[in-house]
């Protein structure tokens, strides 16, 4: 390329050239992208020769180049399409991978608005894209495991959009007498399950809603102030689930074998590990909610060992002592 110095104009347009010559998969002649540029096929030369340099194969050949220069209809060559330079093409990706993560909720209007945005996107993709397209469940793919119903249509509609519109509800919860209103705070995916956060008008008093148990819920013409200070990250605090509870500062030891999967997970921000003389794994963390937190121990059966404190130590012998019972 020559000394000319680059500006803003220049990198742009090699920008447009590179985003519209590496999906092809014809050759595209040396006029016909001067004039889609919108430079002379002498600058699409020099813009050729600086993009040699960046994007070749393994062994090192250009992946664009000029075919027949010398002639009267010189035109540029794609050796191997490279559809990711369009970044639809991410975008679609990234948005059918969400899809598919929250397909538990199909049929919802959480769906439904997914669904829109991805038929929207889906025509600013280049022809060259559309096979691949078709492909993406294959390619991306969520398998769920114990995922949560959810209500019909009708009460998560209602859920959906007095969330969005920050307006009150009605809601006829599982196990209650009565309907309560309340001001709904954050909608939360969590373990493959709805959790919705509310507010209480009159007391300012929390309640955690699977949205699965909402028997039903009326969308209600009265806004509601929402929280500045609200944060769904402080409201979750220590707890373990989505249940608040007493603080504990828990200690437990593992098996050696475990210490890998242990450290490539985060199950609680203020867990951490340390190795033991024995090989064994001692994880401490300051957590709430007893219930939650002594599933996930008594699901690792004799891989751990609570260590402290007491009350959770005796909470979790009971609980296998009693499914040991169950095979005698």
């Amino acid at each position: 390329m020559s000394n000319r110095k680059p500006n803003y104009d220049t990198a742009l347009q090699i920008i447009q050239l590179a985003m519209r010559a590496f999906p092809r998969r014809t050759p595209w002649p040396l006029a016909e992208a001067a004039e889609e540029i919108g430079c002379s096929a002498r600058t699409i030369k020099r813009y050729v020769e600086a993009l040699a340099d960046v994007f070749q194969d393994d062994e090192g050949r250009p992946l664009l180049t000029i075919e027949h220069e010398g002639n009267r209809n010189p035109r540029l060559v794609v050796s191997r399409p490279v559809l990711a330079l369009n970044p639809w093409v991410y975008d679609y990706a990234s948005l059918f991978l969400a899809m598919q993560m929250l397909n538990f909720a199909e049929g919802t209007e959480l769906q439904a608005g997914l669904a829109r945005i991805e038929q929207g996107l889906a025509p600013l993709l280049p022809a060259e894209a559309q096979s691949a397209l078709r492909r993406m469940a294959r390619k991306f793919h969520v398998f769920h495991h114990g995922a949560r119903s959810i209500p019909d249509g009708d009460v998560f509609s209602d859920v959906f959009s007095a969330v969005v519109q920050e307006r009150r509800l009605r809601i006829q919860y599982e196990g209650w007498k009565a309907p309560a209103v309340l001001e709904p705070l954050s909608l939360i995916v969590f373990k493959e399950g709805l959790y919705l956060v509310t507010r209480a008008p009159k007391n300012q008093k929390l309640y955690v809603l699977a949205v699965e148990r909402i028997r039903r819920a009326d969308f209600l013409t009265e806004r509601f102030a929402y929280p500045d200070d609200w944060s769904p990250e402080q409201f979750r605090g220590q707890n373990f689930g989505m249940l608040p509870g007493e603080v504990m500062d828990v200690s437990l030891r593992f098996r050696p074998h475990l210490y890998e999967y242990l450290r490539s997970r985060t199950f609680h921000p203020t867990q951490k590990l340390k190795k033991l003389r024995d090989g064994s794994v001692r994880m401490t963390m300051s957590v709430s909610g007893l219930e939650e937190l002594r599933a996930w121990i008594c699901a690792f059966g004799d891989e751990v060992v609570v260590e402290g404190p007491e009350k959770l130590r005796r909470s979790v012998a009971a609980r296998l002592q009693g499914a040991a019972e169950q095979y005698r």
